[in-house]
């Protein structure tokens, strides 16, 4: 059974679908449109410009980065559609428009400032599973705290209003665990939250935090990793408009949230 109710709220159109899913009460929202674009070029400029500013910051003794190795393996070429189809078929959904040109391009193979060299900052295409799958322990402690009653009007926040501590637990079990900031701090996506243009939310979700910064797509997250490795690698964000202006990241073309 699926119910579509449509409201009309300072004209902004709200989307709200509810439907029910082997027994579980899944909802769809989507009040933002992402406004997401960036063409390949794009992307390998600016995941260049990053992955330099992060080689600047390694000592001169350890072997070039895993991007660095990547590229001159496969030319920088966005060659990897299979790998990527191959997940789509196993989640049997295709991916959001930003994560999966990020994945055809990298494959995950980049680092953050002051990585460790052995552990790519994403997982490869064929390593992407769900946090609860992947992480059963940490899953278990998320789903015990956040707000299960969360209203629209106060989980649907992407700027500095937003409460960190405050996010759906339920959703907890069906995150995508698609990188890692460190060891405790997880990158994942959310497929039961999309913008109106088909965009995942993607979150950093991390004990330090503590809580979740949700960004309404892969592109607002990954713009702001990109910038917080460039100006200030403790803080995570979120990140203005204003922040991005002249940086790389602001290759990446999103309708700013803030």
């Amino acid at each position: 059974m699926q119910l579509i109710l449509r409201t009309t709220i300072c004209c902004v159109v709200f989307l709200l679908v509810t439907s029910c899913e082997e027994g579980r009460e899944v909802q769809v929202v989507s009040p933002f449109v992402s406004g997401y674009a960036a063409s390949d070029s794009d992307w390998t400029e600016v995941i260049d410009c990053w992955q330099e500013h992060v080689r600047k910051t390694r000592a001169n003794s350890r072997p070039p980065g895993h991007w660095t190795a990547w590229k001159a393996r496969t030319g920088g070429a966005f060659g990897q559609e299979a790998r990527v189809r191959d997940l789509e078929a196993r989640l049997k959904s295709p991916l959001p428009a930003s994560y999966r040109d990020f994945l055809r391009l990298t494959d995950g193979r980049v680092q953050r400032r002051g990585a460790i060299e052995e552990a790519p900052m994403f997982r490869s295409a064929d390593q992407v599973e769900p946090f609860a799958k992947v992480l059963p322990e940490f899953a278990a402690i998320w789903q015990s705290g956040g707000d299960p009653k969360l209203v629209e009007s106060e989980y649907l926040v992407y700027d500095l209003r937003q409460y960190q501590v405050s996010f759906r637990p339920q959703f907890i079990s069906e995150l995508l665990l698609v990188g890692h900031r460190d060891d405790s701090t997880q990158i994942l996506l959310n497929p039961m939250v999309r913008t109106r243009d088909g965009e995942w939310e993607a979150w950093i979700l991390s004990p330090s935090i503590p809580g979740a910064i949700r960004y309404p797509s892969f592109a607002h997250l990954i713009r702001d990793l990109i910038l917080a490795d460039i100006v200030s690698p403790r803080d995570e964000g979120p990140y203005s408009a204003k922040q991005h202006r002249g940086q790389c990241s602001d290759l990446i073309k999103v309708t700013s949230a803030f």
